[in-house]
């Protein structure tokens, strides 16, 4: 039948391609002529078999451009957090959103894991003892004379009783200034300077190769962990709006996930250029941490930021390094999985919990969670308050 279909298909096409009037009918009039002899096949098809088909009826169907996703999830910086972790993130984010994935990382990670064979882009950047260097690429050295010298010493002690900033890690000598440099707790190196310089490389790969190519755009790190799908094609980006999820906010905004339309992503991630290229004067509430500047920043862009409750935590595999945050509480159920900061852990709880009564998907993802078969919601809210013993720090 499908042989005998397929000949009587191409006849037909030849057929009216010779005709005068097929011939005259424009591109887009050829299309709409086939589509709706299409859809009549489609009709008639409901109520015949393919012997009763008369052969006016046995049409070519118009040609189809492949579906494409329009979501672009971009994973940043360190491929840390593990096969398990990243399970999740196909699980909850790529496929609950029908998105590519692309990855952008240091020229000197080596790796051969499920991230690199599921990613449809990779992306690497250049790593530097100094990230100070890595500045000088975007304009010049001049930086260096009207911004450096004021990046440490003097702001930490306008404050008494405040932090010293950590904004600036990364660059040599100035992840903590001399003198609070001996105190304990500054004995992180921090990674400031890094984050916005790889988000300004990263703006530059959207533009010049993929930005006409998707809607929308996720930002994220690879050690999340998503304990229910993050829907983020449900976020209304309008008005230009960028989405980051609830918590860790230090006085700003989380810099460790942001979602954006295709509008308003190269803004997003364009934020050493407000460091290091505008008037600096320092402002503990400006300059104090990543957070408080990226809000600044995207302020002063005239972006709208939202929040959506958050479903995602930071975890260490046991074989992760770090510039942070190491981590200490293994997850239960899962060895060798740390989390790193346990508010966020209890966040995602509180945020999956918000969603439960509503998504059947959320309560599938966190029945793997557990042991056991499917639960009532009561049974599964009360496992999953098991699950995060200990937690709500």
């Amino acid at each position: 039948k499908h042989q005998r279909l397929t000949v009587l298909l191409v006849l037909i096409l030849v057929v009216a391609y010779s005709t005068k009037s097929f011939r005259t009918l424009s591109g887009l009039e050829r299309q709409l002529q086939l589509q709706h002899q299409w859809e009549k096949l489609q009709a008639s098809q409901r109520n015949k078999s393919l012997e009763e088909l008369s052969p006016h009826e046995l049409v070519q169907r118009p040609e189809e451009a492949p579906q494409r996703n329009k979501s672009l999830v971009i994973v940043i910086g360190e491929l840390r957090g593990g096969e398990e972790t990243w399970q999740t993130l196909y699980d909850n984010v790529l496929d609950v959103n029908s998105a590519d994935l692309a990855i952008f990382t240091s020229n000197a990670t080596t790796y051969r894991n499920s991230l690199a064979q599921r990613a449809k882009y990779i992306w690497h950047h250049r790593e530097y003892e100094d990230w100070a260097d890595a500045i000088d690429t975007i304009n010049g050295t001049s930086w260096r004379q009207t911004h450096l010298p004021q990046f440490h010493d003097w702001n930490v002690y306008s404050y008494p009783g405040k932090n010293r900033s950590i904004l600036f890690g990364g660059i040599a000598g100035h992840a903590c200034d001399p003198i609070t440099a001996r105190i304990s707790w500054c004995e992180h190196d921090g990674s400031g300077i890094i984050v916005f310089m790889q988000r300004y490389w990263l703006m530059e790969r959207i533009r010049e190769e993929v930005l006409g190519l998707y809607d929308t755009f996720v930002v994220t790190r690879a050690d999340n962990m998503y304990l229910c799908p993050h829907k983020f094609v449900e976020l209304d980006l309008r008005n230009d709006t960028i989405w980051v999820p609830t918590g860790e906010e230090y006085g700003g905004y989380c810099d460790r996930h942001l979602v954006a339309g295709r509008a308003n992503i190269l803004d997003a991630l364009d934020i050493v250029r407000e460091l290091t290229h505008k008037p600096y004067n320092w402002n503990y509430e400006i300059h104090h941490n990543t957070e408080r500047f990226i809000k600044h920043a995207w302020h002063q862009k005239n972006l709208h930021v939202k929040q959506f409750k958050r479903v995602q935590f930071t975890v260490r595999n046991k074989n992760d390094t770090t510039r942070w945050q190491a981590g200490d509480t293994e997850l239960p159920s899962h060895p060798g999985i740390f989390v790193k900061y346990k508010r966020e852990w209890a966040g995602a709880q509180d945020g999956c919990i918000h969603h439960w009564n509503n998504d059947a998907d959320t309560w599938e993802s966190l029945r793997r969670y557990r042991e056991g078969s499917m639960a009532t919601n009561a049974e599964a809210q009360e496992s999953l308050q098991e699950y995060g013993e200990g937690s709500m720090a």
